[in-house]
């Protein structure tokens, strides 16, 4: 089965050429001015946390070093090769590491709230 293309007039398909484009317009404005919004809050959240952006650009590199001594052990070893040592004191540290999300998640929120505040 086949569908045929419905083509309009011209001076029906104006009107909606028109309105769509306004409607693109209007979009591509609200993104814009959301992304200049976020980029003032990053702004301003660096300057209030006191971030040398030099030396973090700088050490950049150093990222995944950091991410990859994360996933080893005291013994040097990854931790997917030795289970057993991962979950020592599994519910201990699970307790920890709730606690340091919930810190790290109240920081950000606050932080971010109190630079955006700080721009208007």
């Amino acid at each position: 089965m086949s569908f045929a293309a419905i083509l309009l007039p011209p001076a029906q398909l104006e009107p909606l050429e028109r309105a769509y484009a306004n409607a693109r317009a209007v979009q591509r404005w609200q993104a814009s001015a959301g992304l200049l919004m976020l980029l003032i809050c990053v702004a301003a959240a660096t300057l209030t946390a006191e971030v040398d952006v030099s030396k973090f650009l700088a050490n950049i590199h150093r990222f995944t070093n950091y991410i990859g001594r994360l996933l080893l052990l005291d013994t040097g070893k990854p931790v997917w090769t030795d289970v057993a040592e991962w979950y020592w004191g599994f519910w201990k540290w699970l307790v920890k590491i709730g606690e340091t999300l919930v810190i790290a998640y109240l920081g950000t929120v606050v932080g971010a709230l109190g630079a955006c505040v700080l721009c208007f």
